[in-house]
């Protein structure tokens, strides 16, 4: 069962994944206010979008378009989002090991992978 911090943690990974892609601003953002909204919620967000009419109801939340209400209800159907996936695979899995690195950021961590090819901590210590 998909819980609203499951979900919000969805949207936040998607917003650091598109940052560390070069994404437009506005859907790095966009993902971000979802997550926050999502994870603000009282309500249990994953019985709404397993509902009848979960793209209509999870749209009246504040916060949450239609790309958004579409990404909720397949994540809790299936347990992913394919544009998650495709970030997946176009990010290497060590840069966001990298991401965890205390004082490293996203726009920090695309820059070393871009201009030194920093895949992993292995790659940053060296490029250190």
């Amino acid at each position: 069962m998909s819980s609203n911090e499951d979900i919000g943690s969805i949207f936040e990974e998607m917003a650091t994944l598109l940052e560390l892609t070069g994404a437009n601003g506005f859907r790095v953002n966009a993902h971000t206010k979802v997550a926050r909204v999502v994870e603000g919620l009282s309500s249990d967000l994953a019985e709404v979008a397993r509902g009848e009419k979960a793209l209509t109801e999870l749209q009246k939340i504040d916060g949450i378009g239609k790309s958004s209400a579409e990404k909720i209800v397949a994540f809790v159907a299936t347990g992913t989002v394919p544009e998650l996936e495709d970030l997946r695979s176009e990010v290497p899995h060590g840069l966001r090991t990298v991401m965890q690195v205390p004082g490293l950021g996203p726009k920090t961590v695309r820059r070393f992978w871009q201009e030194a090819s920093v895949e992993s901590l292995t790659d940053l210590e060296a490029a250190l």
